[in-house]
């Protein structure tokens, strides 16, 4: 007996490793080699670009030279960008169509960026600090400074207050969409439940608006203002499930719009007052950080010249990790791929299969290896156990032949007096028919003969006998009953029971004649005793009489 024969046939052997492809080292290398180039010619233009501005060259940094310098620096960033695009949509692709170990491919190749880009923009940041020094004064460095730290403290109350908006409207939209049934039966008893939702949640209006920014119904709080429409364009914003803040820009006020998922084309607009007197604060700093940043707006073209070789520096540095991560997470990923595709194989029933192991993969080839053998031992045991079950059904169809020959009746019963077997005697015999009476309990299909098997497994008696009599095919007929226990083979204390039944009705009633034969044969002779004297002194006296 085989499984998937046609799958074993087809698969490869265990002499012959599967997922092994020719060719795909040397597309890889093909596909390293602009990213090596690239890299190079940017590290190359970047020393070059950066020897000119100080100076350190007969060159002069002159306008002319930094914009060609800029453009040059530009094209190499541009190609690296490029290189990085097309590793990332491979990674992404090869993620979005779920081929093995892509999740810890990305995961891996972002912690290398993430590792490189880290100290590489601090590098920059540091750099463009200096670069600041050398150009500005003092004094504008501790302006700047000042003002993005005010217009940061006045984000991060705006952005916490849009955080706890937004997580108070998810949490409303999430109660609304629960009492769906409510808003379509008791529209009255639904605006109580936004009125509570809004009051309960300190929201200054809540109501729920069509896709047209038109009102369906308003909750009532104490707000002493009236709510605003939403914004143009917010609320189709907010159609793909994601909800929408709407910042306070002249007013106090914070919007957010979610769609409800359950109530069909209806959305949840939520407001929320925020301290007027830091959002006057904000505008004051936004208005002078645009001031600010305008006059910044003028710096000389060498700052742009300087800070251009950082980013490409930056950039290749990310690249090469980038690249070292992908090198990488091919090394590590490729033994896991190859170890999942090799499972979904013997997840099919093929374990003809084997993963290559090369002692350079480390941990990985040991893994293979473990894998291979633990293929094996299941193969072993599959045929094993093939092996067992062509002997069991041998047996079964030995037993079920010797049972068929038997003209006594054998019926098979388990510890619960349930019939597990019954041959073709037991059926003619006893009538009944063993496709009803497999599964049935024996006492409910033979009532007498269940009183035997109960007395038989009480008595604890390896082998008990009996005669019972009751009617079958419309005869009262005799019968001895045999119960003989067997234990199981695994040495476990469940038995299983074996009744023998045999009809001794004839045998019965033959003993029966005998044993009337016998009395009669008796009588006639304690008859025969007295009449023979009788007659030989009747004989006696006609002798001596009769002359």
């Amino acid at each position: 007996m085989t499984l998937n024969g046609d799958m074993a046939s087809q698969a490869p052997t265990l002499n012959e490793p599967l997922f092994s492809k020719p060719g795909v080292e040397d597309r890889r290398r093909l596909l390293a080699l602009p990213g090596v180039l690239a890299i190079a010619g940017a590290l190359i233009t970047a020393a070059i670009s950066f020897a000119i501005l100080v100076g350190a060259t007969p060159i002069a940094p002159d306008a002319k030279a930094t914009m060609a310098l800029i453009a040059l620096n530009a094209v190499f960033v541009l190609f690296l960008i490029a290189l990085i695009g097309r590793e990332v949509h491979r990674i992404v692709m090869a993620r979005r169509h779920g081929k093995a170990a892509s999740r810890l491919h990305v995961r891996i190749v972002a912690m290398f960026a993430l590792v490189a880009a880290i100290p590489a923009i601090m590098v920059a940041i540091i750099a463009s600090i200096t670069l600041d020094i050398g150009l500005d004064r003092w004094f504008e460095i501790r302006t700047k400074t000042i003002v993005n730290s005010s217009l940061s403290i006045a984000d991060a109350y705006v952005q916490e207050n849009a955080r706890n908006l937004q997580g108070t409207t998810l949490s409303m939209a999430y109660d609304l969409d629960a009492s769906r049934t409510l808003y379509g039966l008791d529209r009255t008893g639904f605006l109580d439940l936004m009125n509570k939702e809004a009051v309960g949640r300190s929201l200054a209006h809540a109501a729920l608006i069509k896709p047209d920014g038109s009102f369906v119904m308003s909750a009532k709080t104490d707000a002493d203002f009236a709510m605003p429409e939403p914004p143009p364009g917010a609320v189709e914003t907010a159609s793909d499930g994601r909800p929408v803040l709407i910042e306070p820009r002249t007013r106090n006020i914070m919007g957010a719009i979610v769609k409800l998922r359950e109530i069909e084309g209806l959305y949840l607009y939520t407001i929320r007052l925020v301290d007027p007197d830091v959002i006057k604060a904000r505008q004051i700093v936004r208005s002078n950080s645009d001031e600010y940043r305008n006059l910044q707006d003028n710096r000389r073209t060498s700052q742009v010249a300087f800070a251009l070789p950082y980013l490409s520096l930056t950039l290749i540095v990310i690249l090469s990790a980038i690249w070292t991560g992908i090198a990488v997470a091919d090394r590590l990923v490729r033994p896991i791929r190859q170890l999942i595709g090799a499972a979904d194989e013997v997840a099919t029933g093929n374990l003809d299969v084997a993963v290559p192991v090369r002692l350079s993969d480390g941990d990985a080839a040991s893994l293979g290896d473990t894998f291979n053998n633990m293929i094996l031992e299941l193969k072993s045991q599959r045929n094993e156990l093939l092996s067992a079950k062509d002997l069991i059904d041998e047996r079964r169809r030995f037993s079920e032949a010797v049972l068929a020959g038997v003209t006594a009746g054998v019926i098979g019963v388990d510890p619960y007096g349930i019939i597990t077997i019954v041959n073709r005697s037991a059926e003619t015999m006893l009538a009944i028919s063993a496709s009803a009476a497999l599964g049935q309990n024996l006492s409910a299909v033979l009532p007498h003969v269940g009183r035997v098997f109960e007395i038989g497994r009480k008595s604890g008696k390896p082998v008990y006998r009996e005669q019972v009599t009751f009617y079958r095919g419309g005869a009262e007929r005799t019968f001895n009953v045999q119960i003989t226990i067997e234990a199981g083979d695994d040495g476990s204390e469940e038995k299983s029971y074996v009744v023998t039944v045999d009809d001794i009705t004839d045998l019965v009633q033959a003993q029966r004649s005998s044993a009337w034969a016998d009395v009669a044969r008796r009588i006639a002779h304690e008859i025969k005793n007295p009449l023979t004297p009788i007659q030989l002194s009747a004989e006696r006296i006609k002798r001596r009489y009769g002359k």
